[in-house]
Formats: C-alpha cells, sequence, structure tokens
C-alpha cells in the first residue's frame, strides 16, 4: 500500500484515499495507520445499507455505533497539527460555522453519473444496493443526450434528493446541516425513498458532537447563531414527531 501511494505522490504530488468505514476497528490505529502513509486526503464513506438489510434495523436499544467511530475520528483529527483533509469533516465544519449554506451544499450526493460499457445513462452505483437493475433508466448515450436522465423518475430524485426528504427530515433541528442523509440509506421497499437514513441517530449525535466542540474551542461564535446541542433531546423529539404524524394518519 506505501508503495502505491508514494508512486502516485511521485506523479501527482498529491495521494487522495477512499476508504469503508468499519466499525469493528479501533478508529485510533485507523487514523494512524492513514498518516502513517502521509495521504493528503481521506474520505470515510458509510456502508451503503438500505432499511431492508440495515443489520441493526430490529435492535431496540440503539448505541450508535457509527456515530462513536466517527466521533473518536474527528477529536483526533480535529487536535492534529499535522491532519489529513477528511472532506466529510471539513463540510460539516463549514455548513456549522456557516461558510458554506444550504444553497450551496444542498446535496449529500456527488451528482455522478454512471456510463454502463453497454451506453446505458444511470445515476451513481450505490443505489444499487436498493435492487436488482433499479439503477435502470432506459436511457443510453447512443439514443439520448446526458440530460435526458432528468426526464427518469429516478434521474429526478436523484439530482433534488435533499428537496425530496420525508417529514421527520424536515422537521428535524439540524435537517439544514445533515440534509436527510443519503438517498440510498434513506430506501425500503414498502414506501421507497420517503423515510429517515437508516444512520439517522447516529448523524444526529455526531453532528451534535462537532457542533459542540466548536462551541468549545470557539467561545466567541455568535450563540444566537450556534447554539449547544443535545443529541438525545433531538432524537426524543424525532421520535415523538414520527410517533404524532403516524398517529394523525390512523385517525
Amino acid at each position: 500500500m506505501k508503495q502505491a501511494i508514494d508512486l502516485v505522490k511521485k506523479t501527482t504530488n498529491r495521494a487522495d484515499v477512499i476508504t469503508v468505514m468499519d466499525v469493528d476497528e479501533n478508529p485510533v490505529k485507523v487514523y494512524e495507520s492513514l498518516k502513517k502513509l502521509k495521504v493528503d486526503s481521506v474520505n470515510f464513506l458509510i456502508k451503503d445499507f438500505t432499511h431492508a438489510n440495515f443489520p441493526y434495523k430490529n435492535t431496540t436499544d440503539y448505541n450508535q455505533p457509527y456515530a462513536d467511530f466517527l466521533i473518536q475520528l474527528f477529536d483526533l483529527w480535529f487536535e492534529d497539527k499535522e491532519k489529513f483533509d477528511i472532506p466529510l469533516f471539513i463540510g460539516y465544519i463549514n455548513v456549522i460555522l456557516g461558510f458554506a449554506n444550504f444553497d450551496d451544499v444542498n446535496s449529500n450526493e456527488l451528482k455522478s453519473l454512471v456510463i454502463e460499457t453497454n451506453g446505458e445513462i444511470e445515476p451513481i452505483d450505490s443505489l444499487k444496493a436498493c435492487g436488482q437493475e433499479f439503477t435502470k433508466t432506459n436511457k443510453n448515450i447512443k439514443e439520448n443526450d446526458l440530460e435526458a436522465i432528468f426526464n427518469s423518475s429516478l434521474g429526478n430524485l436523484y439530482f433534488n434528493e435533499s428537496m425530496k426528504v420525508c417529514s421527520q427530515c424536515k422537521d428535524c433541528p439540524i435537517f439544514e446541516i445533515c440534509l436527510g442523509g443519503r438517498l440510498v440509506h434513506r430506501f425500503d421497499k414498502k414506501n421507497g425513498f420517503d423515510n429517515p437514513s437508516v444512520y439517522c441517530e447516529d448523524m444526529v449525535k455526531f453532528i451534535c458532537h462537532i457542533q459542540n466542540r466548536l462551541l468549545d474551542v470557539f467561545p466567541d461564535i455568535d450563540k444566537t447563531e450556534i447554539e449547544r446541542l443535545n443529541y438525545k433531546e433531538i432524537l426524543s423529539f424525532n421520535k415523538a414527531n414520527a410517533s404524532d404524524k403516524l398517529e394523525n394518519v390512523k385517525i
């Protein structure tokens, strides 16, 4: 691995890495191993689970393991004076501090398109986790312009995903920071994408931690714009709100 990283840096003067998080690993060891590789940037990805296959979906006492992993990782990175870039962390910090606003970052998706070997135009391949042939749009570069993806129902949803979130997300106190999470993580066979992310609790806990750390480090932050957050209160609010909406539907 080190030789490959060195070769890339010798050729391009920069080495950016993508890695999928494994919460069973020790985040301290993960961070230290990446530091030894002397990479410039690490994009940490969360596994592409949906509501159909999330391993903790039947857990009654969910303890947010992904948040805990990210929190440990964030604290190490935040205190490191010779840190590498972690886009996930930098993005949240910029939004919380107002360096980027909702209109600038109103998406959790890269808005990339995939051109299959047969010419078919599809949204990002992570959506394949939603089911076999789920990403098929019946659009092909032999017959269609790339813009034709906007005319497909999946393409339209993909490019406007942060505007088409469930009501629980819209009412959540930190929606303008998390934007409902990634599209694939909201999917359920029962009702499509009209759900919170399977990582909702983790995202709330992690975002609250970042905001509170920033308030600790920068005491002069305008408290009328940014306030200390309690993730348990937000989770309770969201659950109560979801229950109320369910009761209203029954009535």
